[in-house]
């Protein structure tokens, strides 16, 4: 009974202390550790072992066992970590996670000659931001670019006017399809608008000329061709042969 006390006493002791390992979903440059014991004496660390002896199997999510094609396997250290390797997770199916999930769990079967087959695990996760960035916050509030809005991309945006948030307001006349912007002109082409002689009424400047369009003014008074026809220019007639 004592010899098998022991026993266990020394196989928990070789047990790796590290936590739950964690793998990036879609990731091919991570790894997971492992270490590897005498597969006699089911103690003894091995050192100096060649990443070729290596198999190993894996299942992620339930799934089926499916061998890694060349797994790559690294001796950390043999004098300060002796028996400690690490495992290249460089196959896109171990990693890969299914449109509904944001993580899942994945199990390692590594077999070697001279080592007591390993079983390791870790965790799958979906990262809730892209790898590498960061979010500034500040008084509780994140500082973000918005991409789209409401499924319509925001590529075309390259400026926001500083109004954009504020309280000021935009006056409409309706709602709808109807509804009109309500605006007070207060310059015109650059240059402040004169104030009106009756409100509701612009101070209008008359074009001067001769043209279309235009009033001639030239001599101060107001110079008019006048037509005259029909029924009054019959009556201008017998007005005209009375006076003489």
């Amino acid at each position: 009974m004592k010899n098998v006390l022991a026993l266990a006493i020394m196989l928990l002791c070789c047990l790796p202390a590290w936590g739950q390992q964690e793998l990036t979903s879609g990731s091919t440059d991570e790894y997971v550790y492992f270490v590897a014991v005498d597969a006699t004496d089911l103690h003894t660390r091995e050192t100096g072992l060649l990443a070729a002896g290596f198999t190993v199997y894996y299942s992620i999510n339930g799934g089926a066992a499916t061998a890694m094609t060349t797994p790559t396997v690294t001796l950390l250290d043999d004098t300060n970590m002796p028996g400690e390797y690490k495992l290249l997770v460089d196959e896109a199916g171990i990693t890969t996670l299914g449109a509904t999930k944001d993580q899942a769990n994945v199990i390692f079967s590594i077999s070697h000659a001279s080592i007591d087959r390993t079983t390791i695990s870790a965790v799958v996760k979906r990262p809730k931001i892209t790898a590498g960035q960061t979010v500034t916050a500040a008084n509780g509030a994140a500082n973000a670019d918005a991409k789209y809005v409401n499924a319509v991309a925001t590529t075309s945006v390259t400026a926001v006017n500083a109004n954009l948030g504020t309280t000021q307001p935009v006056n409409f006349t309706s709602t709808g399809a109807s509804a009109v912007v309500k605006a007070d002109t207060t310059t015109w082409n650059g240059t402040a608008v004169a104030s009106p002689h009756t409100a509701g009424y612009p101070v209008v400047t008359i074009k001067d000329g001769t043209g279309t369009g235009e009033i001639d003014t030239s001599s101060g008074t107001l110079t008019a061709t006048v037509s005259v026809t029909g029924d009054l220019l019959t009556w201008l007639q017998k007005i005209f042969n009375n006076l003489l």
